[in-house]
């Protein structure tokens, strides 16, 4: 694929005391086939020099690299890093995953084709040592645009698995919008109040980009009914009137749809015939603010359960 474009994109890596994973996913980048690029490195971990010492050995003029003086919170560390960037298309990198060598040539092209595009992401693969190992997350559709609307509409319904590093936005958004510390899911956060806008997502279903599965996963050390607990709120939170009207499903739907996938991932199938257990996780969604009373909790759970019979 050829993209004749003379546009910037720049590529933020927020990286902290990893060196031996980084190498692999900076590698991937600096073999990207669009050549026109900014590598904007931001190191948050003061007391290391490995990967300081790392960045030196590599001839590339197109890498910036910046050493934090102190630590600084995730979504502060990625707004340092918008700001430094001077690209107009931007896409924030992590340092433990690996890309494909045409997922910016590929993303880039969405935007060139059709106007208003609020931002593109890809097909991932989940792996742990060999890429060639990974599985494919599940295809959201197979469309290569959809409207804002219809992926609010989609988002009511499931819950999508877009990983967040495999997100090209244009720079407008970051002039707009900031990643916001009131949610752990701060990303969600910002599709959220992005999806108002009038526009276009992208989607590739090629897998041009393999998730590094491992024990420091931040995901790993969030509380689940918490994220999910927050993935409604946050719906309701950005919606605008405007958006509601025209959405054909109550929006309460997204919440039915959150507790049956905890009931999935908490009880399992025999759990959801124990009295016990049913009634023990209730309380936990009521001590979670999950408004529902225990009459809709038992239809949820019997809808959940002919799925999975």
């Amino acid at each position: 694929m050829d993209v004749n474009s003379d546009s910037k994109v720049s590529i933020l890596i927020p990286t902290r005391n990893r060196t031996d994973l980084f190498k692999s996913s900076l590698e991937s980048i600096l073999n990207q086939t669009y050549k026109n690029i900014e590598i904007i490195i931001s190191d948050n971990y003061p007391d290391s020099i490995d990967t300081e010492e790392y960045i030196k050995n590599i001839k590339d003029k197109r890498i910036i690299y910046i050493k934090q003086k102190e630590l600084i919170p995730m979504e502060d560390h990625w707004n340092f890093l918008i700001k430094q960037a001077t690209g107009e298309y931007i896409c924030i990198y992590h340092d433990d995953d690996i890309y494909s060598k045409d997922i910016v040539e590929t993303s880039l092209k969405y935007f060139l084709e059709k106007d208003n595009v609020l931002m593109c992401h890809v097909l991932t693969k989940h792996f742990s040592n060999d890429i060639n190992q990974g599985s494919k997350v599940k295809i959201l559709h197979t469309k290569d645009y959809i409207s804002n609307i219809e992926y609010l509409q989609y988002c009511i319904k499931n819950k999508p698995s877009i990983v967040c590093s495999s997100v090209m936005y244009p720079r407008w958004v970051f002039n707009k919008y900031k990643f916001k510390n009131e949610y752990k899911s701060f990303d969600y956060h910002l599709w959220f109040e992005l999806l108002q806008n009038k526009g276009y997502i992208a989607y590739n279903t090629d897998s041009l980009m393999y998730y590094r599965k491992h024990a420091n996963n931040t995901f790993k050390k969030f509380d689940i009914f918490n994220v999910q607990k927050e993935y409604c709120e946050m719906f309701e939170k950005c919606l605008s009137d405007e958006n509601r009207k025209l959405l054909s499903y109550p929006t309460n739907y997204i919440q039915n749809y959150i507790i049956e996938n905890l009931i999935s991932q908490e009880l399992g199938i025999k759990r959801m015939l124990n009295p016990y257990y049913t009634i023990r996780f209730y309380k936990k969604l009521i001590s979670y603010k999950f408004e529902v009373s225990i009459t809709h909790f038992f239809k949820v759970l019997f809808q959940r359960f002919k799925k999975r019979c």
